[in-house]
C-alpha cells in the first residue's frame, strides 16, 4: 500500500531532515518529518467520498495536539524521537483504526502501536552499531534545539502510488480547542 495518515511535524523538518534523508528511506522518497497514525491506508483510487467524510468526522472529534519531542527510542534497526503526550497520538490513531477496521497500523505486523518520529531506519548486520553512531551525531547536532515543539491542527493523507514519491494529497482538520 502506498498511502498513510500522518501528523506532519514541520517544526522537525529542518533539524531532522539531513539525518532522515541519509538514513530513512521514506524521507528519501519525499515523506517529511511525521508521526504515523495509520499505514498502510486505503488506496486513494478506492477511497470514496463516504470515506473522506468518515475521516473528517473522526478527526473533528479530537482537539489540536500540542506535541513536544525530546527523548529518543529504539526499535530493532530504527532510531526515533518520542512525541509527548503519547496518549493524544495513540487515542487519535485508535479512533482512526476503529473507523476503518480493515486497516491496521503497519498491517498488524506489531502487537503494540508506538507513536514515533523516525530518524533512521536501517538494515543489515551492523544496523545497531550504525544507529548508535547516528544517535550520537544527532544528539550533538540537536544540542540546545530540543525539545522540538509543534501544535498539530490536522491529519494529513499522503500518497505514493502516482509518482513513487510521497505527496500530501489531503488534510483533515482536528477540532478546535474551546477558548476560556
Amino acid at each position: 500500500m502506498e498511502t498513510a495518515l500522518v501528523l506532519h511535524i514541520a517544526a522537525a523538518d529542518a533539524l531532522t531532515g539531513p539525518t532522515r534523508i541519509a538514513h530513512d528511506p521514506s524521507a528519501a522518497d519525499g515523506m517529511p518529518a511525521h508521526v504515523t497514525l495509520l499505514y498502510p491506508f486505503k488506496p486513494v483510487a478506492e477511497t470514496t467520498p463516504a470515506d473522506a467524510e468518515k475521516l473528517a468526522q473522526t478527526c473533528k472529534q479530537f482537539e489540536s495536539i500540542e506535541l513536544s519531542f525530546e527523548t529518543f527510542g529504539r526499535f530493532p534497526a530504527v532510531l526515533w524521537l518520542a512525541p509527548q503526550p503519547v496518549s493524544a497520538v495513540s487515542e487519535l490513531a485508535s479512533a482512526l483504526v476503529a473507523a476503518f477496521p480493515d486497516w491496521k497500523p503497519y498491517g498488524g505486523a506489531f502487537k503494540d502501536f508506538v507513536p514515533h518520529l523516525t530518524l533512521a531506519h536501517l538494515s543489515g548486520a551492523d544496523a545497531e552499531a550504525q544507529l548508535d553512531r547516528i544517535a550520537a551525531d544527532f544528539m550533538k547536532k540537536a544540542e540546545g534545539q530540543l525539545p522540538l515543539r509543534q501544535t498539530v491542527f490536522w491529519v494529513s493523507l499522503f500518497d505514493k502510488s502516482q509518482t513513487g514519491r510521497w505527496k500530501e494529497i489531503s488534510g483533515f482538520p482536528l477540532g478546535q480547542k474551546a477558548s476560556n
